[in-house]
C-alpha cells in the first residue's frame, strides 16, 4: 500500500528536525511492507503536483494542536486535488 505520511508545521513553530514518532510510524509501516513517502513541511512549500503523482492509497497526518488548523487547510486541497 503506498501511504504518504504529512508532518505540518507552521511558521510559529520551531522545528530543527524530523519528529521522533513520525519517524517511527514511518518505520513501522515499512517494516510492515507499506512504501512510505515522508512529507515533511510547512504547509506554504507542500508541493501538490508530486503528491498527486505519487498517487497515495492512504494519506496520513502527524500533528499538533498549534498546526491543527494549517493540516486542515492541507486537508482541503488534497480534498479538492486528489479523486
Amino acid at each position: 500500500m503506498k501511504i504518504a505520511l504529512f508532518f505540518i508545521y507552521t511558521s510559529d513553530m520551531t522545528v530543527s528536525m524530523e519528529d521522533i514518532g513520525f519517524s517511527m510510524i514511518s518505520a513501522v509501516m515499512r517494516e510492515n511492507g507499506h512504501e512510505v513517502t515522508e512529507i515533511f513541511s510547512n504547509e506554504n512549500n507542500i508541493v501538490y503536483d508530486e503528491i498527486i503523482q505519487y498517487k497515495p492509497d492512504i494519506i496520513a497526518f502527524s500533528v499538533y494542536t498549534m498546526a491543527k488548523e494549517a493540516a486542515y487547510r492541507v486537508i482541503d486541497i488534497l480534498v479538492e486535488k486528489l479523486p
